[in-house]
């Protein structure tokens, strides 16, 4: 998969940032859990099937 990011640095598809994408593999579950609670502040939803257009 491969993001394409908003004039705001977000991915349009799983709305994370640059950061969070590249940092993701590094992550444990209490930090995806936060980058996912983000998601959801910023108007997103981490959990739909088909994110990425």
């Amino acid at each position: 998969m491969i993001c394409k990011y908003d004039e705001e640095g977000l991915c349009i598809g799983c709305q994370r940032t640059k950061q969070e994408v590249r940092e993701w593999p590094d992550y444990d579950d209490k930090k995806r859990k936060q980058v996912y609670d983000s998601i959801v502040q910023r108007g997103g939803n981490p959990y739909k099937k088909n994110r990425h257009y």
